[in-house]
């Protein structure tokens, strides 16, 4: 027999929501103590930063990365419980407080030598001062130059002086012992505003090579691939929200969808962040207030929180007074029906 034709209403007072795994993120973001770090940074017009920053980590955990959606989650009680929001903020006001709090972000970016002589830099590292660059050779026939120079460029009207790190290699014998006719040379630069040693500000730079497998998440998954804001500071604000966030949401997966009773997958030692949104993050619930207590009700076919492999959806039972210890709904206890 076919379904009726239903008819839509809206409720005066029933409260849904179709993100109930929110509530994970809010723990893990208290535990994390995220808003001790950025309590000193104080507060600007009535807003401290806190809740700028709790605001848009809410809307990464949603796979939203643009400012707009913000109003989609200002006046849902359920978002500002969790994330520990005393109000919603519009787009407006936290795409101009991103703006405003990404001042002064350091940086480390790859040179491009374009049409750079990799032998004047050779003869420019040989003409150094011994406590100004630092020679070494890993093998014979193998020698590296490592130093720093200062470049000022103009931009508007002004000049601006920009570190730039330098390193030179020449080769006059191949890794299998040959010795070549002409020196193999190579030189790589990286633009940067930190104050740390040559070999530091390489190795930092070197470091993002391990993150490249896990790239395609950044993009796709949590909708970072097309950044919001036209300032490349607040993007880099972005990206590292972008960052905590996809930790959050790393940790909640392996505690969540690793094990013998979760989810039927292939076998695997991680899982992706669609995952984590797919089987924890976007769950129905009702959010009922009774008896001075807060209650996230899951439907009857909910396996999620049937599962008892899941650490935070564990099934009730006996005795029924099982509270979700450590919400942060009001400072109420959230009971898990």
């Amino acid at each position: 027999m076919p379904l009726k034709k239903p008819r839509l209403e809206q409720s005066p007072r029933r409260i849904l929501t179709a993100h109930a795994g929110l509530a994970l993120i809010g723990e893990a973001i208290a535990a994390s103590r995220l808003d001790q770090a950025v309590k000193s940074m104080g507060s600007y017009r009535g807003t401290d930063h806190g809740q700028v920053l709790s605001t848009y980590l809410g809307l990464l955990t949603l796979g939203k990365s643009d400012f707009e959606a913000a109003e989609g989650v200002r006046k849902d009680p359920f978002f500002l419980s969790c994330m520990g929001l005393k109000r919603g903020l519009s787009a407006a006001r936290l795409r101009q407080r991103m703006d405003a709090s990404a001042m002064d972000i350091d940086f480390i970016i790859k040179w491009n030598p374009r049409q750079a002589s990799a032998a004047d830099w050779l003869a420019h590292a040989d003409g150094l001062e011994a406590s100004k660059v630092k020679w070494e050779a890993p093998r014979e026939g193998k020698r590296i130059a490592t130093f720093s120079v200062n470049e000022t460029r103009s931009w508007q009207g002004q000049e601006y002086t920009f570190r730039r790190v330098m390193r030179v290699v020449e080769r006059t014998i191949d890794r299998k012992g040959q010795a070549l006719v002409f020196p193999d040379l190579e030189v790589e630069g990286w633009w940067t505003s930190l104050e740390l040693s040559d070999d530091d500000i390489i190795a930092l730079y070197r470091g993002h090579a391990t993150c490249e497998q896990f790239h395609s998440e950044f993009k796709t998954d949590m909708d970072l691939e097309r950044l919001p804001s036209g300032k490349f500071d607040t993007n880099t604000l972005v990206m590292a929200a972008g960052t905590f966030v996809y930790n959050v949401l790393r940790w909640i997966g392996l505690q969540g969808l690793i094990g013998d009773d979760s989810p039927v997958r292939h076998p695997a030692k991680r899982r992706r962040i669609r995952t984590v949104f797919q089987e924890l993050i976007s769950l129905p619930a009702q959010l009922v207030h009774h008896a001075r207590q807060v209650w996230l009700r899951f439907g009857a076919h909910c396996l999620a929180h049937r599962r008892r492999g899941y650490p935070w959806l564990r099934p009730r039972e006996s005795p029924p007074n099982v509270a979700w210890k450590g919400s942060n709904f009001m400072d109420k206890r959230l009971q898990v029906p």
